[in-house]
């Protein structure tokens, strides 16, 4: 997974850096552009008795690494 993410953001990264800025010709793309990477740590919560969110199908949530 982390490989794939890593190549893609590779070939972006390489695009940019390659492209003039349209608005700004003297600047390269890249000088220009941010870029926000995410990752969503989502999983089982509880508030005492209540589940707010779900996991399924996996056992447990992100609180631990079974």
């Amino acid at each position: 997974m982390m490989t794939t993410v890593d190549w893609s953001l590779g070939r972006i990264v390489d695009f940019l850096e390659k492209m003039d800025g349209p608005r700004n010709p003297d600047k390269k793309l890249i000088e220009t552009t941010n870029i926000f990477f995410r990752s969503d740590n989502d999983g089982a919560q509880t508030h005492g008795k209540d589940v707010i969110s779900g996991n399924a199908p996996l056992k447990y949530g992100k609180n631990y690494a079974k």
